[in-house]
């Protein structure tokens, strides 16, 4: 009975190292090959879904645009904002080497600054908390799309913006690991501030992802198959888009910042919308980390 027992443990822990090695190398294989991927060049074919705001295309592929969803007006008037101005100047006093006109900044204005601009990954600043003059500039352009948000959302559906940040991707910061901004039906707005090109870090999208962890793929695991299949054959999007331009995705999808190997900063507005009976994340962190890996699956798949 003894010898059954160790050799089915023994067993056990075998298999159980072995899987462990096998995802393992499954990962860092899929790791190593989305770094090389990173910097495929955009192609005419990816930039076409890029021209104006598509319902249709946002509820097949999860993601789509509408340009001039901020004026160029609208852009001074937010490069103005006191949250804008702040964080250009903590960056310039901390974080630009290169900076010959480093401002002086007091130990507790310094100490300010650091609370409320955020390094997320290496590189990328986020500021979530603002003063009144600037929130009321930054929520005046809502009324630009907010019938969009609610065409998607549903007219009766009770929504709430759960995010507003002001990001910027400096030079040399890092690629971010895939992720949902949530787990169940949202709307994600990204809108950059300047023009975007690929060596800037645009935001790295998955089309079709959204349907993942649509609800029936918990009845019905050939769904989830199928989805899996339909982002492989739909591929990646990359947001190479003029300054002023909203990129509307699913806040299922699988996206991440990519890297920005320029020598320009990508300033952004987020604007996130979910309805109140699902506030976000609506995941654990096994969810969050099965779908990093899977992001980077597809991400290599979606390049064939």
């Amino acid at each position: 009975l003894f010898p059954a027992i160790f050799c089915q443990r023994s067993l056990s822990q075998r298999m159980r190292r072995t899987f462990a090695f096998c995802a393992a190398a499954m990962a860092g294989g899929a790791w190593y090959m989305d770094k090389c991927a990173a910097s495929k060049p955009l192609t005419d074919s990816e930039t076409k879904i890029f021209q104006k705001f598509d319902k249709r295309n946002l509820s097949e592929d999860g993601i789509t645009v509408l340009k001039g969803a901020i004026s160029p007006t609208d852009i001074v008037r937010v490069k103005k904002t006191p949250c804008f101005v702040e964080m250009n100047l903590f960056l310039d006093h901390s974080h630009r080497a290169g900076n010959k006109r480093r401002p002086k900044l007091s130990p507790s204005k310094l100490q300010k600054l650091r609370r409320t601009n955020v390094q997320g990954t290496p590189g990328r600043f986020h500021q979530v908390r603002f003063d009144k003059e600037s929130l009321e500039v930054l929520e005046s352009l809502e009324s630009n799309w907010m019938g969009s948000v609610r065409d998607y959302l549903g007219r009766d559906a009770s929504i709430r913006r759960t995010e507003l940040q002001l990001l910027i991707a400096e030079p040399a910061s890092e690629n971010q690991f895939f992720h949902q901004d949530n787990a169940r039906k949202g709307l994600t707005l990204i809108i950059p501030l300047d023009d975007v090109s690929l060596d800037m870090g645009p935001t790295h999208l998955l089309r079709g992802s959204h349907n993942l962890t649509q609800p029936s793929i918990h009845t019905k695991s050939s769904l989830f198959f199928n989805a899996i299949k339909d982002v492989c054959l739909k591929g990646d999007l990359r947001g190479t888009v003029e300054k002023g331009t909203a990129i509307f995705y699913d806040s299922r999808v699988l996206h991440r910042g990519l890297g920005n190997v320029s020598t320009k900063s990508r300033p952004v507005l987020v604007y996130r919308y979910d309805m109140v009976q699902y506030p976000p994340p609506q995941a654990g962190i096994l969810h969050t980390t099965a779908m990093r890996m899977l992001g980077y699956t597809l991400g290599v798949l979606s390049q064939f």
